[in-house]
């Protein structure tokens, strides 16, 4: 949901928050589940492994994860959390064109068991500063069409590192939302700054 589409694809997930409580802010949810629930009808994936997205007609291969203190001029609102961005991607292994808006949850566990939505912010800084590390997806998506997909999360510092979980699961659920999870180890990343003023051009070392 990049490129000139991606600014109203976020309007309209914005609008659907409300509603599905997919990708709001950045706030972990508490786990209110016991055990046996929060393990009912839950599986787990590899990185680099294509898995059946629940309730949706999406294939999801997990690509890998970073780890930053700010993408661009973009920063967590909660002091000392860092983003945590998700590489993926997504095909429709359907049997008809599909939209992949809210087809189904994203969300990032910690090793306590917090869970942790989308951050709106971060996602708009990486579409300026990554463009192609995601496709619009405003449009249905063909059958047997694959595009890059990210997920970014602002996380505490404390748990921003080390093993984290990708969790994908039902967006709608008359019980117990059927999931996936993957491991995943964020690797540092560094992001440029604000893109400089219009008209400006780096000189060359020495330049006066």
């Amino acid at each position: 949901m990049r490129e000139r589409m991606w600014f109203g694809a976020v309007a309209m997930l914005a609008a659907s928050l409300a509603i599905g409580g997919c990708c709001g802010g950045s706030k972990s949810s508490g786990s209110g589940e016991s055990s046996d629930e929060s393990a009912a009808g839950a599986a787990k994936a590899k990185v680099g492994e294509p898995f059946k997205a629940p309730g949706s007609d999406f294939t999801v291969t997990v690509l890998n994860a970073a780890v930053t203190d700010a993408i661009g001029d973009t920063k967590p609102n909660g002091a000392g959390e860092k983003f945590v961005i998700v590489y993926y991607k997504l095909k429709n292994t359907g049997k008809e064109p599909s939209s992949a808006l809210l087809a189904f949850d994203e969300k990032l566990q910690d090793k306590s068991g917090a869970k942790y939505e989308t951050s709106t912010d971060g996602a708009l800084a990486l579409a300026l500063a990554e463009p192609e590390s995601s496709k619009g997806t405003l449009d249905k998506l063909p059958v047997g069409a694959e595009i890059p997909q990210v997920a970014v999360y602002a996380v505490p510092g404390d748990k921003a590192k080390g093993e984290l979980e990708a969790v994908f699961s039902e967006l709608i659920s008359l019980g117990t939302p059927k999931s996936v999870s993957v491991a995943v180890t964020p690797t540092e990343k560094k992001f440029g700054g604000g893109r400089a003023p219009a008209g400006s051009a780096a000189k060359p070392a020495g330049s006066k």
